[in-house]
């Protein structure tokens, strides 16, 4: 593993990691209050790996009460 970052505290969650062959993933959750349905969890993230083509893929993505939604990127993120 090239690199690992966690942190939490009662609201929030980020957590990436970056592996020698080329997969990624960066998420962070956070909780919101709606006021039909309470306390609701959301997730952004994405990752990334290579396919058997040798093309590195990318997908972002949202997780929320509406589902999980994802979106294919044609390059990185960049951060």
């Amino acid at each position: 593993m090239n690199r690992f970052n966690r942190y939490v505290n009662l609201n929030l969650i980020s957590c990436s990691y970056e592996t020698s062959d080329g997969q990624s993933r960066e998420e962070v959750g956070f909780f919101r209050q709606d006021p039909r349905l309470g306390k609701i969890l959301t997730v952004h993230g994405s990752y990334g790996y290579i396919a058997p083509n040798n093309k590195k893929i990318f997908v972002k993505y949202i997780a929320d009460e509406n589902g999980y939604r994802t979106q294919m990127l044609k390059h990185p993120p960049v951060h």
